[in-house]
């Protein structure tokens, strides 16, 4: 595959995704990454890697329990700030938010604050299929948990 194919892959693939995850669509969302067991989703604030569709499944699963609106009312645009691909990993910063009016988080008992956090994807891609290996995301726990409380 040239870089070409590989760059318009990704830009579809990452688009997919996020518009997916706007819809509160997790499957879709799940089934943008490939269907291997080496597929992750790294939460790097977290220092948590979920493996396989079915972690990352629980990835979402956590998320949302505890901000039952992710990514801001199911429907809404998640602002991407920026982006950039290049052959084999793509870049994405997004302003995601949502309630915290579910399940405590972090110890921290939901008192229905908004949350608004910036939050960088660095999404994996094979540069033979173009399949989504996996994402790591990058975001300020402290900003987060402090909104929060």
């Amino acid at each position: 595959m040239d870089a070409a194919q590989l760059h318009d892959i990704q830009r579809r693939v990452v688009s997919e995704k996020i518009v997916a995850e706007e819809a509160g669509d997790w499957d879709r969302a799940i089934k943008t990454f490939a269907d291997r067991p080496e597929a992750f989703f790294d939460a790097v604030p977290m220092h948590t890697i979920f493996h396989g569709r079915d972690g990352i499944r629980g990835f979402y699963a956590a998320v949302t329990s505890a901000l039952p609106d992710f990514p801001i009312g199911k429907g809404s645009k998640v602002p991407i700030i920026s982006e950039t691909h290049v052959p084999g990993l793509s870049i994405v910063e997004v302003e995601a938010q949502g309630t915290h009016s579910g399940a405590d988080f972090a110890g921290i008992k939901a008192k229905g604050n908004a949350v608004r956090i910036r939050v960088a994807g660095f999404f994996v891609f094979d540069k033979d299929t173009g399949g989504l290996l996996g994402e790591r995301a990058y975001w300020d726990m402290e900003s987060m948990l402090s909104q929060m409380r």
